[in-house]
């Protein structure tokens, strides 16, 4: 099923990028002449996708990626093994999270998300076998599982802080107690991480965390992702059984509270942060722990198993529903469903993997020439070409001191026009459209958003927008920022000057 939907995403392709050059010998470098940088979150796949092997970066990726998602969710049975002693109830639990929409959607979209879903699950359960226990083998695994669940990203600390509060107050609350426990869950794996990401990139944290921590808050999107998650995967019934349970004064076991406290903790960072622009990545983490909630409640009731089965029908019907629905565009526009970005061409757009190809035939053998670009995986990973990432997501530069923007959650910073000009850009690459179908440079420079904000900045913005023709019939249309011979020779006649 997790194949059916394979979708890679675009984003996917900063990571093959990074890893691409570490596996030619460059390091952690965005472009080949660069300082090594931290332009991804997930260092531990960007190091998986750096082994060469013969099958193909693309290819690797989804394999680790479905193979990640089948563990997932042997590991998520046996947590809910240890949550609901009613066999049926368990596995209807297990069979409304293996047909979640969102978890088999990005069992193969080419990011981290699958396999940090396994790290998280394994952690829980880990946590749960161990609790009460002073020592043992599984306080290795523990560290182990704990230092790769950081490794493979940094917010992971949520978890690792949560579990490891929870752990400790199941003991003994002395001193010697909670050292063991802030050692192995937080002490070993900081350091780890610590060290791994300084030796590999120099730095500690993830570019997009300037992005994300500086400027305004945008609260109101993270509560809208939530919400929008919580309706389309009808996994708000966890907030019904729960709450009904509360007033009925039913006590929560402390498995529950862990749960929980996972639950509310990650949900309060993803609000904080206002969401995900990908539909429902972020939430991949808990979907077992959301769902192992819901069934643990209607396992506490008069009638469990019918209960639970009403349930299990009302989410598997959700997940079946979900992606229909979301692809129709049923949500507030900056919500990207699952699809096929990379590999879709619709009228009159040509996807990106051509666009990239098309880039890479006009401009292969130019090394002085530098572009920009929003949309910065696959173009620039399939091209080979110099570019500037004008979000900043690779570029610590704009990350921390670009322009404001709201374009959407994770994308709140521009570069602007002065940042591009000083980068040595020649060309931002705006928008690709069939030759028929294709806006004047007037009505790019005035409509593209990414102008409009620079231009609102910067009023005395003076660059005009040229376009390019390609051999396919499609054109592309760009602010041309600094003279290029390859581009003066190829642009076509007709431009927008700025008045």
């Amino acid at each position: 099923m997790a194949a059916s939907k394979y979708h890679l995403q675009d984003d996917a392709f900063i990571s093959f990028r990074y890893a691409q050059h570490i596996q030619e010998g460059l390091g952690s470098v965005w472009n080949p002449d660069d300082a090594p940088s931290f332009g991804y979150t997930n260092l531990l796949w960007t190091l998986l996708m750096a082994i060469p092997l013969p099958l193909g970066m693309e290819t690797w990726s989804i394999v680790l990626s479905i193979s990640a998602l089948a563990a997932n969710l042997c590991v998520s049975y046996l947590v809910f093994s240890l949550l609901i002693a009613d066999r049926p109830i368990r596995l209807l639990a297990f069979v409304a999270l293996a047909t979640n929409h969102t978890l088999l959607a990005f069992g193969s979209s080419g990011l981290e998300t699958a396999l940090n879903g396994l790290l998280w699950t394994s952690l829980i359960l880990l946590t749960l076998r161990t609790a009460g226990q002073r020592d043992g083998s599984g306080y290795l695994w523990i560290a182990f599982t704990a230092t790769f669940c950081l490794l493979s990203r940094p917010d992971g600390i949520i978890l690792l802080g949560t579990a490891a509060t929870w752990s400790f107050l199941q003991g003994e609350r002395d001193f010697g107690h909670f050292l063991r426990k802030a050692t192995l869950y937080l002490l070993i794996p900081a350091t780890v991480f610590a060290a791994t990401a300084w030796g590999v990139t120099g730095d500690f944290l993830p570019i997009s965390f300037y992005a994300k921590a500086t400027g305004s808050r945008h609260w109101s999107d993270g509560f809208l992702y939530i919400s929008m998650f919580l309706a389309f995967s009808s996994l708000w019934v966890v907030l019904v059984i729960q709450g009904l349970r509360w007033i009925s004064g039913t006590k929560w076991s402390n498995r529950e509270y862990l749960l929980a406290t996972v639950a509310v903790a990650w949900i309060s960072y993803l609000v904080y942060v206002g969401g995900d622009f990908m539909e429902f990545r972020m939430m991949v983490p808990i979907l077992p722990v959301l769902v192992g909630l819901c069934f643990m409640g209607a396992a506490g009731t008069f009638r469990p198993v019918v209960n639970a089965s009403i349930l299990g029908v009302i989410l598997v019907t959700s997940n079946v529903l979900q992606g229909p629905l979301l692809g129709r565009s049923v949500y507030t526009g900056w919500l990207l469903p699952t699809r096929r970005p990379v590999f879709e061409t619709s009228e009159p757009q040509l996807s990106f993997r051509d666009q990239g190809l098309e880039l890479k035939r006009l401009f292969e053998k130019e090394d002085s020439l530098v572009l920009a670009i929003g949309n910065a995986g696959i173009v620039p990973f399939v091209s080979d070409l110099r570019f500037v990432d004008v979000l900043g997501l690779t570029d610590l530069d704009v990350a921390r001191n670009g322009l404001q923007v709201n374009f959407a959650p994770g994308h709140r910073r521009l570069a602007s026009w002065t940042q591009l000009k000083e980068k040595g850009v020649h060309w931002l690459v705006l928008r690709c459209d069939r030759s028929d179908h294709s806006p004047s440079p007037e009505s790019v420079f005035q409509s593209d958003p990414f102008i409009r904000a620079m231009r609102q900045a910067e009023p005395e913005l003076n660059s005009p927008v040229v376009q390019i023709a390609l051999t396919n019939g499609f054109v592309i249309s760009g602010l041309y920022l600094r003279p290029h011979p390859a581009i003066e020779t190829l642009r076509l006649e007709k431009t927008a000057v700025p008045s």
